[in-house]
């Protein structure tokens, strides 16, 4: 007997894992991904940035602030949210784990199929769906043609885990299975799934939270019941706290001025991004199903420039869809009689979260409604098509289970079927090819970025700081030409060493850097120079051609660099002019601000920094540096081995003689007596005055 139920116990989590990896193996399949591409692009557009956190998480900076990009500032991530901290947490992991930024995040869009299946699994199973119906739901619930559409864009929304765990936690509230937990591991892991959805997505969270509130409320009151424990409350609360946290993390990481947001939403635009509820009973045209249907309907549905507005089920979730509907009319209307009564009280409350999630998403719902009256930072609410079809396929499998339990045979024997024949039409569906990833256009842009950044790197010394033209604002900027939104990522993403001035927050003084003279070029050459950038690259697909770019300007010169299909072009700046100065960082410093009347201010980031000096070969060039004290003690510096105390504010002048390559550097430590103001750290400031800057200020993290 104790055999018997040990082996009970652990069926179905060994049932759950093996249904991911079939999930898994069954993406492969469909997407033609094999083990030898998962180190090649999977597509560009908003897929890039991902890529771009991989890459600053694998150089060992966290996504918030990244020095290597936004040159001659740099990248502060807080100005634009981003509250998906469980998926960058397991980004940053595979970051270390796989060869390269990419092949982390292609991983982890891997990944979300089996978390999907196991997690849909369990929930299914804990809701008392027999364990055939379960796993044929899971698979067709994990392998939706919606998974692909995100895993190949929004990746972060591709990992839905959080519906699953969502029905979970509404299944407990609603049967106040948290007031005396049974059994006891309940509590914890209604707890774990709570903190996992706050910090897997807004998106995921806010309609968590709203299906909790409304279950909350409506046990409530019909039947009249006392409120719920400290439990029920706490794993509510979690939800939107853990978000929060997310939100707070992203706002106190912020530590560039800013002249305005950098995201503005209308709560219009919940139309434009509501959910098409026609959508809901046709097959995306990406499977097989979708497309015989295409050839005599004609399915092709507005899209509003998103893809909120495809169809994006399998003809499982149709069916699932149209059995839920079916239940919806039955589950209140009047007695139904024998087999179909049973199987429609068995689906319980869940048709009324079929209805509830369905009011969100269709355009101009209960969505529009919350984005008019609460808040508009939420519109895409055609994203909770998910959440439709979760509920509906639970639906079905609680039909299909109470339908098996029949005492006639034949309705058991047709359950069965059904259920099977659920999984393999979700399966036979992706066999059409619409969810086929671009492996080789991925293969020849790896090749060639490969190729183009390493020629680059040797040609540069570290820590080269690029000028990527044309200038663009970051993040949601329009595509120029035939060169998309955030382009300019890709060699950051393939670089080790370098330093690129793209993905500096729009709206702030840093991302705007530069525009004011970005059609002079003249003028914008002069101001690279002075900011210390040692190169610019060309993305050509945003000009007719690279003559157009910059031949006819003849600003940069001829490239030294060209990519293998010509589309990125590098043009050195050889350093200073004859008889011009220059005084700029090298090794311990980063940009701290910058403002039209300062041309560029740096801080230390460590005791020990170096200034690069540059001029005419041969020449001496005087170096002016400011060291201004904390008010709680005196400044220890070093000036080029000539050791200072300072208290106040003093300017020491140092004269470096140029080698013959025209180059020097000036070495700089600096250290104060630790103390606080109103509970900050106070700053060491190190000012930089030269033939070529103005007097400028910078901040010493010291």
């Amino acid at each position: 007997m104790w055999h018997r139920v040990s082996r009970a116990r652990w069926l179905d989590p060994v049932l759950a894992v093996i249904i991911g990896f079939v999930s898994v193996a069954i993406a492969m399949w469909a997407t033609g991904v094999r083990l030898g591409s998962l180190d090649v692009p999977w597509g560009d557009g908003d897929l890039i940035p991902v890529y771009s956190y991989a890459e600053s998480l694998r150089r060992g900076h966290w996504f918030l602030i990244n020095p290597d990009l936004g040159f001659p500032g740099f990248q502060d991530h807080g100005h634009f949210p981003v509250t998906d901290l469980l998926s960058m947490l397991q980004i940053a992991v595979l970051a270390h784990l796989t060869p390269s930024a990419i092949a982390a995040v292609n991983v982890f869009a891997l990944g979300t199929f089996f978390t999907v299946a196991v997690a849909t699994y369990l929930v299914f199973r804990w809701e008392s769906v027999d364990r055939v119906f379960a796993a044929s739901m899971a698979i067709a619930f994990a392998v939706l043609p919606w998974h692909f559409v995100r895993a190949s864009s929004h990746v972060f929304l591709a990992s839905y885990v959080s519906v699953p765990l969502a029905l979970f936690l509404v299944s407990l509230i609603a049967r106040r299975r948290l007031e005396r937990p049974r059994p006891r591991w309940v509590l914890p892991i209604a707890v774990v799934a709570a903190v996992i959805i706050g910090a897997n997505g807004v998106y995921y969270a806010l309609m968590t939270t709203i299906l909790m509130m409304v279950v909350l409320v409506v046990t409530r009151l019909w039947p009249r019941r006392s409120w719920p424990g400290w439990r029920t409350l706490l794993v509510i609360a979690l939800v939107p706290l853990t978000t929060l946290v997310a939100v707070l993390i992203n706002a106190l990481s912020i530590s560039s001025p800013s002249t305005g947001v950098s995201v503005v939403r209308y709560p219009a635009e919940s139309y434009l991004y509501g959910g098409n509820p026609a959508t809901l009973f046709f097959p995306a045209l990406t499977t097989r199903s979708g497309r015989i249907a295409d050839r005599f309907l004609d399915l092709d549905f507005p899209t509003n420039g998103t893809f909120e507005g495809s169809a994006l089920l399998s003809s499982a979730g149709v069916l699932a869809i149209l059995v839920t509907c079916v239940v919806v009319a039955l589950r209140w209307a009047a007695r139904s009689r024998g087999d179909l009564n049973g199987a429609v009280g068995r689906a319980s409350f869940w048709p009324g979260i079929f209805l509830l999630t369905t009011a969100f998403f269709v355009m101009g719902g209960l969505g529009a409604l919350f984005s008019f009256w609460i808040s508009n930072d939420i519109r895409a609410w055609g994203r909770f098509s998910v959440f439709v079809a979760g509920s509906a396929f639970l639906v079905m499998g609680l039909m299909l289970s109470g339908w098996r339990s029949s005492a006639k045979k034949l309705v058991r024997i047709g359950a069965v079927a059904l259920g099977i024949v659920m999984a393999l039409s979700a399966v036979v569906d992706l066999s059409a090819g619409g969810q086929r990833l671009p492996i080789g256009w991925g293969r020849a842009m790896d090749s060639e970025l490969r190729g183009y950044v390493d020629a680059v790197e040797e040609h540069v010394p570290d820590g080269c700081a690029v000028l990527e033209l044309p200038l663009m604002l970051y993040p949601e900027a329009p595509p120029i030409n035939r060169m998309g939104d955030y382009s300019h990522l890709w060699t950051y993403i393939y670089s080790d060493t370098l330093r690129w001035s793209y993905g500096a927050m729009k709206g702030t003084s840093l991302g705007d850097w530069g525009m004011d003279v970005k059609d002079d070029p003249q003028q914008l050459l002069e101001r690279a120079r002075a900011a210390g950038f040692c190169g610019i690259q060309v993305d050509t697909w945003a000009y007719g051609n690279l003559a157009e770019a910059v031949g006819a300007q003849r600003a940069f010169g001829s490239p030294e660099i060209v990519s293998s299909s010509g589309r990125w072009a590098f043009f050195d700046l050889d350093g200073p002019q004859p008889a011009d100065d220059v005084v700029s960082p090298e090794t311990g410093f980063t940009v701290a601000t910058q403002t039209a009347s300062l041309p560029v201010s740096w801080w230390m980031l460590s005791e020990q920094s170096t200034l690069r000096v540059e001029g005419t070969p041969g020449a001496r060039v005087r170096a002016s540096l400011t060291l201004s004290a904390p008010p709680c003690g005196p400044v220890t510096a070093s000036i080029d081995g000539a050791p200072v105390t300072v208290t106040g504010s003093q300017t020491y002048d140092t004269d470096v003689q140029l080698d013959a390559d025209g180059k020097g550097s000036i070495a700089i430590t600096a250290s104060s007596t630790s103390c606080t103001i109103g509970g900050e750290p106070s700053p060491v400031w190190l000012g930089l005055q030269g033939p070529k800057w103005a007097p400028t200020v910078v901040q010493s993290t010291r």
